[in-house]
């Protein structure tokens, strides 16, 4: 029989705990984002309009997922301009473990390939071709995340284009494809990875 999968009603108030200061503040809910082998991501607002992405266990019957532990303890000592930031950690009313992220969006180099051939210099290429200068400063970024990481001694385990997103710090709204490339070619942005939940250290890993 397979397991009955868990959802967060849009709506609901959450109380979110930083897990660096231990700061509270509440959080509303919204519609779902996206969906993972177990987890979902839904979209939430904080109560000064900020933006947040929340994400929940899939499952029900299996208690808190692992991967979400794993992220959640990681959170205590992450804190850097490429890491996607955490607002905290909270329970929703029917018991579900929250940790929540502030809004980004998706690489341009994934919206990109979902454009028409014409637009793609290289035909051979798999993506359209970003400016030079744009480019260089998305890869500069994931290696500065990488490099952090590694000065703490761990191995993020699925870096890839799905997992390096933009944040443009966004509050009043959710941004439209146009407007998020806009603001990277004005580099009004940074690159942050998400996705911790197969992060071990080094120790663990040796």
């Amino acid at each position: 029989m397979a397991p009955r999968e868990v959802s967060l009603d849009s709506g609901t108030s959450i109380q979110l705990t930083s897990l660096r200061t231990r700061r509270k503040v509440q959080c509303i809910s919204e519609k779902l984002m996206g969906l993972g082998g177990l987890a979902k991501v839904y979209g939430g607002r904080l109560e000064d309009g900020t933006q947040v992405v929340l994400k929940v266990q899939r499952f029900e019957g299996r208690g808190a997922d692992h991967s979400l532990e794993v992220e959640i303890e990681l959170f205590k000592k992450l804190f850097h301009r490429n890491i996607v930031h955490c607002v905290g950690v909270g329970v929703s009313p029917a018991g579900l473990l929250i940790i929540a992220f502030r809004r980004a969006y998706q690489n341009p180099l994934l919206m990109m390939s979902k454009g028409s051939d014409e637009s793609r210099r290289d035909k051979r290429a798999k993506y359209p071709v970003l400016p030079l200068d744009t480019a260089i400063d998305l890869g500069y970024e994931l290696l500065n995340s990488l490099a952090y990481l590694e000065r703490l001694g761990f191995v993020h385990h699925d870096v890839k284009l799905a997992n390096l997103l933009i944040d443009v710090a966004s509050k009043e709204r959710s941004l439209e494809e146009h407007e998020i490339f806009n603001r990277v070619l004005r580099r009004n942005y940074r690159a942050v990875l998400i996705d911790f939940g197969a992060t071990r250290s080094r120790n663990y890993l040796d």
